[in-house]
């Protein structure tokens, strides 16, 4: 696989879209990730440092890659909402000690 960083990045594997296109799914629109063509048989779409740190997708068509992305961001999205929770929860604690703690 071909580096992602947006620097080390071939300009010739890259392709344009219309971030406009409704057709879009509403993250790729916003996001603007990165298109390429992998090779012969695959697309991919990046948004971040690299595959692991960033959001990334592939497929075998263009629209393969977006959905696959497109998934990757809401699963992304959904564990940063998880994560959120938990330290809602973990706030409303502390609170609750240090409240527990002043009646005492």
């Amino acid at each position: 696989m071909m580096s992602c960083m947006k620097n080390d990045f071939p300009e010739q594997g890259r392709m344009e879209i219309d971030y406009e296109d409704p057709a879009l799914p509403q993250s790729v629109r916003t996001l603007k990730p990165i298109l390429y063509r992998e090779d012969a048989e695959s697309y991919c779409c990046i948004l971040g440092p690299d595959p692991e740190q960033g959001i990334f997708g592939c497929g075998p068509t263009l629209e393969a890659a977006l959905k696959s992305w497109d998934d990757a961001f809401q699963n992304h999205e959904a564990r940063c909402r998880v994560v959120e929770e938990r330290y809602r929860i973990v706030q409303v604690i502390g609170n609750l000690r240090t409240a527990w703690k002043r009646a005492l």
